[in-house]
């Protein structure tokens, strides 16, 4: 044979196979006579196999190019153990080289700032290419990049690597030598000794499975096929001494041969017809037609290639683990089955799940990031935490972690309640919880966050000493060693992930030296740190097992069915954006290329399609969030070629691989299946033990719900009590008298008030450390009621809204200071609570009087900054001081709602409704009367201090009832009055001050607002809907009543459904039991009909009709 031997081929097993029946008589029985150089991922196991029919096992010597290099450096340099500069020494390095440089030009300077994990790994990749193109010095690397017209950036980049070599010399100056891998692959290129002497038993070489070579990679290879036969092992679909199509990704290692003139064998033979088939394909793949085997005469169906389409990723892998399920009953070697992963880091997870799930025989090594190990995720967590802003979430997430375990006193922590706690908070600010939880939990949560903060203060020297007793006090550290109930394989992997901490903790002490804690202290670092570094998940395969592999290693094995997972331009590799600042040195020359990943992940895929005697191609259709996924562009090129669509396939209807799919089969299934049939199966799936009988119980509750609900009719499972059940959980005295708030919430959503009125559930309030809009309001409302009633002289005395403006502010102001501590304590002082007060109570007074005044300008000799009162009294001078209505009653009591109010009735009002007499209490914020008239004319008025105020058309069409209904209940508390008209009085901070919102009155006792002769009780900026007093009235006489007693009759009667409004006039999207109600809304036109058809007793909105107004509420 030829010294220099270059075997292709597209297929790897061929060529490696041949390699061992050409060296078999070549080398001798020694042990590792046969020196096989391959990448650190390659499958040795598979290797070995194939060596065994040609030689002993120890014969073979499976190592890479970084290992020979290291032996021979130390076995020829130091004699003895020699230190490598491994990933994290390497990283602190370059973290230190950017933060020595120092010339501001330079577009790596970080001006006194903390570099970020980005652009260290910007830098890295940077100053490791040019080093592997055998530019080991500062002075090499400047000359070189000015010799290949990069010059403008050489000096950058110089200052960068004299940087780094600076920060190696101090930190390492008392450590054993520390070398780079470059180094030792410059010393292997460059020393006298000859490998024959470093390997002497050596007698052939063997290269396999490379796509590039780096400079110094190239230099030692020379030395190799200088000092042995070598025979380089080169997968490629087109027998040409040139890098076509798909042979492009590897089109360097390829160039590399040829330059050290190696003589090249192409191996094609294949005796499968669907493999030949298959090669043609591939060697057309990316080429023009006229220059690639025609392909237009291969029939689809017989390549052996089938493509699915599934929905998403899981779904994906489910297909593909109950197909590989089927394959092993029908007795398939469990290793004859492949999975390739396109991105074993967004999929390698999930199939570990599934695959799991189905228990399926497999092995799958993978590495990932420390910070998704739990060990990784206390660290991340305990960071946050050390410093501000500090939130419940965070603190959360580390107390649930499997690896913590926080004893105080022997009893664990709680966070339980700290979880209910934050679930009501107004924010998720740590400090602000903390409030509100018991004393000593506070007490040990804050001792745990002092502990943490500790951590920034710390030198980098101290840093792995502190945080080793915060994970011991977590009980991190116990349950590492086995005092707590982990699974081996977590263990196994949290172990692991302590090896890496321990090693970053160790070269972060090594820095402290040169790290100045001005620029990043010592959390800072550690988190940084953790950026990048992974950790091996091994997954321990039986003697017998699926391989689970990415697109590089899975060409070198041997399989007879593949399955290949995400074809998308999303999951198929892809090159990295690379900088402005360093593209221009990548392209200056080919010793500083890049690797092109998405060439040479299509190079590896075509190896595995001209190989492989079955293989299917999969194509997740969208994300889990329903985004659309986009298929890889090889898979467009195969389009082109071939007709996919005859080999596309549905999934198929496999034997259920898990409990889940047998779940998955019955409920698909069960809505179109017989009640009797639905029993057998789930008692089938009980024997089976894919249901437990409570799991049984629930799913035909849930089909019989499913069943009556899908109709329109209304039944129990839409919220329908009998009365008798009715009168157990929500009797009289618990339903009567009803409140206006109370029946308004009927009327909107049956279920609604059933929820909160029936069951008694309501969403927690919420904790804020300022009162809430509720406390807000009150005060409010009882400043109104307190400024009115110091006017009075007598009860029930009529109050001028108007009056001298600077003794009318400074009475308001004295009242709301004086009711300021009974409405507030002490604790609610905050910032945003003074700045709201400063809302409310700016411009009354003077700033002496007024602690809350704002600022001291005046512009025409009025405050610059005017609160809500003041605004409240100009508006009152300016419109109901017009009116001829007075203030009257002020918080007018009906009933005995609350022990407050002026009490306008003890006994609730009894409306008369055609359905019966239905009690109403309550209180009326405002109650005005027209002097001098008969029956005294009324008006009244409710305060709202929110945003949101109801509308005119909204107490039309049936949807609100408190003006109507105070209307009523003014009429039967009061003598010998007749109510004429109610707004909503709107007194919303900072400004907003409006009293004719939702107004709801005649056209004749109403004014427009901008008069100045009014004669009328109430003023209007729009029309009322009524034309006429008689109109309006009849809709409180007639239609208030009508629709009253509908919703008592309907609550008496237990007409709790869902709301058959549209979900917006509902306010379905905010309401509090959304996620547990069922409401059909497209079905509500069908249930009102039904709800008409048969009689039910059920409240309908006139709103839900949809009718016009004008068509049901008269006018005149």
């Amino acid at each position: 044979m030829s010294r220099r031997l270059l075997l292709t081929g597209p297929e790897f097993s061929q060529l490696e196979s041949h390699a061992f029946d050409i060296l078999e008589e070549e080398v001798g029985t020694q042990p590792e006579s046969l020196l096989y150089i391959a990448q650190p991922n390659h499958p040795k196991d598979v290797t070995r196999d194939r060596w065994k029919n040609h030689g002993p096992p120890a014969g073979l010597c499976i190592d890479t190019f970084e290992n020979l290099a290291s032996q021979w450096y130390k076995e020829d340099q130091y004699k003895g153990r020699v230190t490598h500069i491994d990933q994290p020494l390497l990283d602190r390095l370059v973290e230190l080289g950017l933060e020595g440089i120092t010339s501001p030009t330079n577009p790596l300077h970080t001006s006194d700032q903390f570099p970020r994990a980005g652009l260290r790994q910007e830098a890295e990749t940077l100053y490791t290419e040019l080093e592997q193109a055998g530019l080991l010095s500062p002075e090499a690397m400047q000359s070189r990049l000015e010799q290949e017209g990069v010059g403008d950036r050489a000096e950058y980049i110089a200052e960068l690597a004299e940087s780094i070599e600076s920060a190696r010399q101090e930190i390492l100056a008392d450590e054993l030598p520390e070398a780079y891998r470059t180094e030792r692959m410059y010393y292997a290129t460059t020393a006298e000794t000859t490998l024959s002497d470093v390997f002497p038993s050596v007698d052939a070489v063997i290269l396999s499975g490379f796509t590039r070579y780096d400079r110094l990679e190239i230099n030692f290879l020379e030395r190799l096929v200088d000092t042995w036969p070598t025979i380089a092992l080169h997968p490629k679909q087109i027998d040409e001494n040139s890098a076509l199509g798909v042979d492009t990704g590897a089109k360097q290692a390829l160039e590399t041969y040829f330059d050290l003139d190696f003589v090249r064998e192409h191996l094609s033979d294949s005796d499968s017809t669907p493999i030949e088939a298959r090669q043609r394909i591939t060697r057309s793949l990316y080429r023009h037609p006229q220059q690639s085997p025609s392909t237009s005469d291969i029939n689809a169906a017989g390549l052996g290639l089938t493509l699915s389409e599934p929905e998403t990723v899981p779904d994906e892998i489910r297909s593909t683990a109950r197909d590989i399920r089927h394959r092993i009953a029908t007795e398939t070697p469990a290793d004859d089955i492949g999975v390739v992963l396109t991105s074993p880091v967004q999929y390698a997870d999930q199939v570990r799940e599934i695959f799991e799930a189905y228990e399926l025989p497999f092995s799958l090594q993978t590495e990932i990031p420390l910070s998704e190990t739990a060990l990784g995720d206390v660290i991340q967590t305990t960071c946050q935490l050390a410093r501000e802003p500090r939130s419940i979430d965070t603190l959360l997430d580390l107390l649930t972690n499997p690896l913590v375990t926080i004893t105080e006193t022997g009893e664990n922590l709680d966070y339980h309640e700290l979880a209910r706690v934050a679930a009501r908070a107004e924010t998720n600010r740590l400090e602000s919880t903390l409030d509100h939880v018991d004393g000593s939990l506070a007490a040990t949560v804050t001792s745990l966050i002092r502990d943490a903060a500790a951590l920034s203060e710390v030198s980098l020297e101290e840093l792995p000493g502190q945080l080793d007793a915060l994970l011991e006090r977590l009980g991190v550290s116990a349950a590492l060693e086995g005092e707590q109930d982990l699974s081996s394989q977590l263990r196994e992997r949290e172990l692991r992930a302590r090896d890496r901490l321990n090693r970053v903790l160790e070269t972060l002490a090594l820095t402290t030296p040169l790290a100045d804690p001005e620029i990043g202290d010592s959390v800072d670092r550690l988190e940084r740190a953790l950026h990048g570094v992974s950790v091996q998940q091994t997954t321990r395969p039986p003697e017998e097992s699926v391989v689970v592999c990415n697109l590089a290693e899975a060409p070198l094995r041997e399989f007879e069915h593949v399955y290949v997972l995400g074809l998308t331009t999303s999951h198929f590799p892809s090159d990295r954006e690379r900088t402005a600042f360093t593209r221009p040195i990548y392209e200056s020359h080919p010793d500083f290329e890049q690797t092109d990943v998405s060439a040479e992940a299509r190079y590896h895929l075509s190896v595995l399609l001209g190989s492989t005697a079955s293989i299917h191609l999969s194509i997740p259709q969208q994300s889990s969030s329903g985004d659309p996924h986009v298929e890889a562009d090889i898979l467009t090129e195969l389009r082109r070629l071939v007709d996919l669509s005859e080999v596309t396939i549905e999934p198929a209807d496999s034997e259920p691989g898990c409990q889940e799919d047998v779940q998955r089969a019955v409920g698909d299934v069960l809505p179109e299946t017989s009640e009797a049939r639905v029993h057998d199966l789930l008692t089938e799936a009980v024997e089976a033990g894919s249901f437990s009988t409570t799991q049984q119980a629930r799913v035909q509750a849930g089909i019989a719900c499913a069943a009556a609900r899908a109709g329109p009719g209304l039944t129990p499972y839409d919220g329908q009590l009998t009365e008798e059940t009715v009168s157990q959980v929500h009797d009289t005295l618990d339903r009567e008298p009803y409140s206006p708030s109370r029946l308004e919430t009927y009327a909107t959503c049956g279920f609604k008030y059933y929820m909160r009125r029936v069951l008694g559930i309501e969403a927690p309030d919420r904790l804020t450390r300022e009162p809430d809009a509720s406390d807000r309001g009150s005060y409010i409302h009882d400043v109104l009621e307190h400024y009115y009633l110091s006017l009075q002289t007598g009860d029930s005395e009529p109050v001028h809204p108007g009056g001298d403006f600077e003794t009318r502010q400074q009475q308001l102001l004295d009242i709301a200071l004086e009711r300021l501590d009974e409405a507030f304590d002490s604790s609610a002082q905050t910032a945003f609570q003074k700045e709201w007060l400063t809302s409310v109570l700016a411009g009354l007074g003077t700033p002496d009087t007024n602690p809350y005044y704002g600022p001291h300008k005046t512009q025409d000799g009025r405050p610059v900054a005017r609160g809500l009162f003041y605004r409240f009294l100009d508006h009152e001078a300016d419109e109901p001081a017009k009116t001829t209505a007075r203030p009257t009653w002020f918080e007018g009591r009906i009933g005995n709602p609350y022990d407050a109010g002026t009490p306008l009735s003890d006994d609730p009002a009894e409306i008369e409704t055609p359905h019966g007499s239905v009690p109403i209490h309550g209180l009326i914020d405002r109650v005005e009367t027209v002097p001098g008239t008969d029956p005294t004319q009324v008006v009244v008025r409710d305060y709202k201090t929110g945003s949101s105020i109801p509308s005119e058309s909204e107490a039309l069409s049936g949807l609100k009832f408190q003006l109507q209904l105070y209307a009523l209940m003014a009429e039967d508390a009061l003598d010998d009055v007749e109510v004429v008209g109610g707004a909503y009085y709107q007194v919303s901070p900072p400004s907003s001050v409006n009293s004719r919102s939702g107004l709801l009155t005649s056209q004749e006792m109403a004014a427009y607002h901008g008069s100045d002769d009014v004669d009328t009780p109430l003023l209007r900026h729009s029309y009322p809907y009524f034309e006429t007093h008689e109109a309006f009235r009849r809709f409180i006489e007639e239609t208030t009543p009508q629709r009253l007693g509908e919703l008592a009759s309907g609550i008496t009667e237990g007409q709790f459904h869902p709301t058959v409004l549209d979900p917006s006039d509902a306010g379905c999207r905010y309401c509090d039991y959304a996620h547990v109600c069922d409401v059909r809304s497209h079905q509500r036109k069908e249930v009102i009909e039904t709800i008409d058809d048969t009689g039910e007793s059920a409240y309908v909105p006139l709103k839900a009709r949809g009718h016009d107004l004008e068509d049901v509420v008269e006018v005149e």
